[in-house]
């Protein structure tokens, strides 16, 4: 903001500037510019690979603060996440590095971890498998 001083009045004004957000259609993440904005809406959306209620593992061994220990998990899928472009450790870990330009959808999996305590996470599909 830009602060102007008033030489009758002897206040200070201030000036805002207007920022226009421009939206993906898909994902609505805001961009500065259109192009930008349809850049991210012509990406492809990820199918949906799990159903509400789907029971399924992730690939690699949660850890439990309390008891000290690694175990496989055994969730429930309880809730499908609108789709998003993927980040860079989604990028780097699970698509090795080469983006796909695809939006990915994110899944909420409910689970017990081994000290008894209910616990949930947010999995991308390429992380988990269905039992």
């Amino acid at each position: 903001m830009d602060k102007i001083q008033d030489k009758k009045l002897g206040k200070i004004i201030r000036r805002r500037r207007t920022q226009v957000e421009f939206l993906c259609n898909i994902c609505r993440t805001g961009y500065a510019t259109l192009k930008q904005a349809q850049k991210c809406a012509a990406m492809p959306t990820e199918p949906k690979k799990f159903a509400l209620g789907d029971r399924v593992t992730w690939r690699e061994l949660a850890r439990c603060s309390k008891k000290k220990g690694s175990f496989r998990i055994e969730a429930v899928v309880a809730r499908v996440l609108s789709p998003n472009p993927p980040d860079e450790e989604y990028n780097s870990k699970w698509l090795g590095g080469a983006l796909n330009g695809m939006h990915a959808r994110q899944y909420e999996v409910h689970f017990r971890c081994i000290c008894g305590g209910a616990r949930e996470m947010l999995l991308y599909a390429t992380e988990m498998k269905k039992l």
